[in-house]
């Protein structure tokens, strides 16, 4: 051939196009030299290029005839390079068609778009081709564009994510000590726990006059005789506890929904543990909720992702972590832990399919890093609890992971919060190094130590049977939804329509009103001015365990109130005898008596054995 010519390339193309339609091996065989190539896989010698006749025709014969069916083939003339000198064209086109590997498995649909060299022989025969592809899937294979014609096993195996053999999810989901409520059958097995009446305490110094004057006041409490025999059991007093307080039931079995009060304690917990974390060198972050289905062929099948560590390991590995410098490595993130596990008997905040958890995770040089981290991390979950919760804490350890139990009196500890150190190996097997000089000052790469930590919304149920007695919950003062409501006591002679008795409503209204004002700086405080009789609001507010209630009335003949306060922590009894106080007192006085409700919250004087067990009389 004196000449390539763009009509005998495009001629070529045309002609491979036809055979390709008609599973024709001749029709291909004529368009190759007797010693042509076809290289398919360049990268694959051995069993990607085809050489010669016998070559073309078993590849033709084995991975196409038979194999394809309803090709659609469109050649792009415009897009030819011609290279008249090298007698060497450069094609494209794309092909549409039905594909199956074996006889039993099913067609698919599958495009080509595919740029090809033809090296030409001076007969016009093309004595070497060379195909580049990209491919589509109409079936959505799960491994996207491979190429659907091979069959060969990749080289070597895949290599697969390192198995966890627990991440911090499912630890603080699944794998938690929870104290009484691991009991699963309350009726058996001495699991039956009972309410027990406050003992009388001995007699408490109380503040009476806001200038200091202390009075003797015994405190008795409200015996059992109030309680039906259905709130009797432990398990049950919290349900109804927190039904009426914290969350409400959804659709989904396990899975409450919270209340507003309930997520406003964990919210304070949160951000305290944020701004302590901070101080730590805690830095945020976020992973994509969900993640391809593990079981599902389809790619745009998608399930919660259960656990952080594979994605965030690989991740930090990649670009995170590369030398000495980039370490330590401290992240934090609040998140909702889930599991697809069955929940049994699901309990508010205690166990359910879903929950509030912070999780951090750590990378260090050594292990001897993490340990110390560890410690100052397991330090602040415990001055959390001591300093916002007035919880008593213990640690356990058990082979490198370490929890803190909060004190339930009576009945053990609940698991709140953990830290645990991962180690080297899981670092290794994710192939994360840093940089460093050794001994000789050159460089090496080592492994590093991996540590992760969490504190989940526990702490609010923990709270809640901490303090808790028979009238339900007692929040403490620092974390309280609400710390203080006023409640007016509006005589039923001031209802009447008379001028003085709608001046006096006023007077009263007025003076609640300036009391909150004069607390909204730096106290969540309330005024209860709704037209009930003033029983029920205080039977309302003692039930969403509102540290201190103020009850006030005006003073015979003065622009003062007469004001009672009184403690959550002690039912039934005044914190202050009644006194005349201007909105300023009041106000002095209601943030003193809340520092002393929290003071004794931490002494344990109103948190000593709020339950017993049957057996123990």
């Amino acid at each position: 051939m004196p000449s390539l010519t763009r009509d005998h390339a495009i001629d070529w193309v045309v002609r491979y196009g036809k055979a390709w339609k008609e599973q024709s091996v001749p029709g291909i065989l004529g368009l190759f030299t007797e010693d042509g190539e076809y290289v398919e896989r360049p990268y694959d010698p051995e069993n990607g290029i085809y050489r010669g006749h016998p070559g073309i025709e078993k590849y033709w014969s084995t991975h196409i005839q038979g194999r394809e069916r309803n090709v659609e083939f469109k050649h792009f003339p415009e897009d030819l390079v011609l290279d008249d000198a090298m007698a060497t064209a450069v094609v494209k086109w794309e092909a549409r068609f039905e594909v199956r590997q074996s006889d039993e498995k099913p067609w698919k649909t599958v495009q080509f778009l595919q740029i090809a060299k033809l090296r030409f022989a001076p007969d016009g025969r093309v004595r070497h081709f060379e195909e580049y592809w990209h491919a589509r899937s109409f079936q959505h294979a799960a491994k996207g564009l491979r190429d659907p014609r091979a069959r060969r096993s990749r080289c070597g195996e895949k290599r697969k994510d390192p198995m966890l053999r627990s991440s911090c999810c499912r630890e603080a989901l699944m794998e938690a000590q929870l104290g009484p409520f691991d009991r699963e059958d309350p009726g058996s097995g001495g699991g039956a726990l009972r309410l027990q009446a406050r003992a009388a305490q001995p007699l408490i110094d109380r503040v009476g006059l806001a200038y200091g004057e202390r009075t003797q006041v015994p405190v008795v409490y409200n015996a059992l005789s109030k309680l039906k025999p259905s709130d009797a059991d432990f398990v049950e007093w919290y349900r109804r506890v927190t039904s009426h307080l914290v969350v409400e039931e959804s659709d989904m079995k396990g899975i409450p929904i919270v209340r507003p009060s309930g997520l406003f304690v964990w919210d304070q917990l949160r951000d305290a543990l944020r701004r302590q974390l901070q101080t730590l060198q805690a830095q945020p972050f976020a992973l994509p909720v969900t993640e391809h289905g593990a079981n599902e062929p389809s790619a745009e099948r998608y399930v919660m992702r259960g656990a952080a560590e594979p994605l965030l390991y690989k991740v930090i590995a990649r670009s995170w972590v590369a030398s000495q410098r980039d370490l330590p490595l401290i992240l934090s993130r609040d998140v909702v832990a889930v599991t697809d596990e069955t929940v049994k008997r699901p309990l508010p905040f205690v166990r359910s399919r879903e929950m509030h958890v912070q999780e951090g995770h750590a990378v260090h040089s050594t292990e001897q890093e993490s340990e110390i981290f560890l410690q100052k991390v397991m330090d602040v979950y415990q001055g959390l609890c001591r300093d916002l919760l007035c919880l008593r804490t213990s640690i356990r350890s058990d082979t490198g992971r370490k929890t803190l139990e909060v004190s339930i009196p009576r009945h053990g500890g609940m698991e709140v919060a953990a830290v645990k150190i991962v180690g080297s190996q899981m670092a290794e097997d994710f192939k994360m190094t840093f940089c460093t000089a050794n001994a000789s000052g050159g460089a090496v790469n080592r492994a590093c130590c991996l540590s992760s930590f969490s504190a989940t919304s526990r702490l609010v149920a923990a709270a809640i049977c901490a303090h808790g007695d028979h009238l339900g919950c007692v929040w403490p003062p620092k974390v309280a939804p609400l710390q203080v409501v006023i409640i007016p006591l509006i005589r039923s002679q001031d209802r009447s329509k008379d001028d003085a008795g709608r001046r006096s409503v006023q007077q009263i209204l007025e003076w609640c009103q300036e009391v909150t004002q004069q607390l909204a700086s730096d106290t969540r405080a309330k005024s209860d001015l709704e037209d009930e009789t003033p029983g029920k609001k205080i039977r309302h507010w003692i039930g969403r365990g509102v540290p201190l209630l103020l009850t006030v009335q005006l003073a015979e003949g003065e622009q003062l109130a007469n004001v009672r306060m009184t403690a959550r922590d002690m039912p039934g009894v005044e914190a202050t005898p009644a006194f005349v106080a201007t909105p300023s007192v009041a106000a002095h006085e209601t943030r003193r008596q809340l520092e002393e409700m929290h003071r004794r919250l931490q002494q344990g004087m109103a948190g000593d054995a709020h339950f017993r067990s049957e057996g123990d009389g």
